[in-house]
């Protein structure tokens, strides 16, 4: 029997694939289906990838990290990147897979967050709040996984009807997870899924900036 956790990411996968089918031409689901081993893989090599970065700032005293942590950010830039190539690959409109890609992306992170919420992945900070659960050491901390779900379907569901719905996602998201991470336990004063927001929230204020036209001869 599978762990919980990879339950949910499977039931997280399979749900947006379905949800993907129906609006996508037969090219978006080859990058599709080709994007979606770089989930596992950009959520291993991200988390690494940190790991890292943070051992070598120490100065690389001591063994460097294991490979194997895993990063819901790493996982999403993972699939992303190779959904672009397969769009490139297979010559379709990138723009407009993108858009029709964001909202089953939303249903990945939220059915996906779900399984961490059982697995007690990335315990939250101490909480009176009657919502609070029970963390590693019986103490009542923030459900931070379900936060992340809530965040996930919110995204979604602002995005169903705005014109450019993968901005939109990445958005809101990206701006939930600044405040959700302030509420989790993490070394340091920003935590690496906040340093990951800004960047992003870099990234579409840069894909919303109005473009400076040439001047014609």
């Amino acid at each position: 029997m599978l762990p919980t956790w990879t339950l949910w990411q499977l039931a997280a996968c399979a749900a947006a694939s379905v949800a993907f089918v129906p609006a996508s031409c037969p090219r978006e689901r080859i990058a599709f289906a080709f994007a979606l081993p770089f989930l596992p893989l950009g959520a291993l090599g991200f988390d690494w990838t940190f790991a890292l970065a943070g051992w070598a700032a120490r100065g690389g005293h001591g063994a460097a990290p294991p490979f194997g942590g895993v990063v819901a950010y790493g996982a999403l830039f993972g699939f992303v990147l190779a959904f672009v190539v397969g769009t490139r690959v297979v010559r379709t409109s990138t723009t407009a897979a993108l858009e029709r890609v964001a909202l089953p992306l939303a249903l990945l992170v939220a059915l996906g967050r779900v399984g961490c919420f059982f697995a007690g992945c990335e315990e939250g900070i101490p909480t009176s709040l009657p919502w609070g659960v029970l963390g590693e050491h019986g103490v009542r901390v923030h459900p931070v996984a379900l936060y992340e779900v809530a965040s996930a379907l919110l995204a979604g569901a602002l995005a169903t009807r705005a014109r450019r719905k993968f901005l939109v996602v990445c958005a809101v998201y990206a701006e939930l997870r600044l405040v959700i991470d302030g509420l989790r336990v993490h070394d340091g004063v920003f935590s690496p899924g906040q340093w990951t927001s800004l960047f992003v929230l870099g990234l579409v204020a840069s894909a919303l900036a109005p473009r400076p036209r040439l001047a014609e001869n």
